[in-house]
């Protein structure tokens, strides 16, 4: 069976997983369903998320609304989370990422090189 993947992603895989009773792929499915569901619901409310907003729409850039939030909160949203809550809104029709201070593009793009300067069909 080809897996698509390096032999040693798969040796680590499986040297994780394995316990007294061997390999098991099921149970280890299992946990990775659970890691992955773990991950997937958020630890910031929408409380929070309505503040940063609010905030943000204030003019506040996400640096310090994340600074605010870990001085007088107890909750630490990193100003990474609310950039890419920003690109989420976006991409769903909103408005948010228009009140960010720096209108620079935040993604790279990856597999698209610059192609200016070349001589096209060149041959060395």
């Amino acid at each position: 069976m080809i897996l698509s993947r390096h032999k040693s992603t798969i040796s680590r895989v499986i040297r994780r997983n394995t316990g007294l009773s061997g390999y098991r792929p099921q149970q280890v499915q299992r946990r990775a369903d659970h890691r992955k569901y773990d991950k997937a619901c958020s630890r910031i409310g929408d409380k929070v998320w309505a503040t940063v907003v609010h905030l943000t729409r204030q003019a506040w850039s996400p640096e310090k609304v994340s600074l605010w939030f870990k001085a007088g909160h107890s909750v630490l949203v990193s100003h990474e989370w609310i950039y890419h809550h920003s690109l989420q809104d976006k991409l769903s029709g909103g408005d948010l990422y228009r009140h960010l201070r720096c209108q620079k593009q935040r993604r790279k793009r990856y597999g698209s090189h610059n192609r200016r300067g070349q001589i096209v069909d060149r041959i060395s």
